[in-house]
């Protein structure tokens, strides 16, 4: 997405393309419509809000990791003589990472999809 074109901009480009040699200012672009930029609006807003619930979940399992590896029932257990909090800590927060990591960028697509089918309807 692009934003809009304000006649300054158009003006500076016009004497961008001019001052490279070629003499030819470079064609305008069409300006969106009202609801064009409804639809963008619609799309950033819900590209945050998900953006942030996905955050929200990250940290609230990073805590919980925290917790879990500070509880005293872990704090004596070992396994292959590693204690068993370093390897909660180790390898807890990854899967995490992960499962947030696919399920955002499965929201994100769904967004942008129907994003795309209101936009193609309009």
């Amino acid at each position: 997405m692009t934003a809009p074109q304000t006649s300054a901009s158009r003006s500076s480009l016009g004497a961008l393309g001019t001052a490279t040699g070629t003499g030819s200012t470079p064609a305008v672009r069409p300006q969106p419509s009202e609801a064009d930029r409804l639809f963008v609006r619609s799309l950033i807003r819900s590209q945050l809000r998900l953006a942030v619930v996905c955050a929200l979940g990250f940290i609230v399992s990073l805590a919980a990791i925290i917790v879990v590896s500070a509880s005293p029932l872990l704090a004596d257990a070992a396994w292959a003589g590693v204690p068993l909090p370093w390897i909660v800590l180790g390898f807890g927060a990854y899967p995490v990472v992960l499962v947030i990591a696919v399920l955002y960028r499965r929201a994100s697509r769904r967004n942008e999809s129907g994003y795309r089918s209101l936009a193609e309807d309009s």
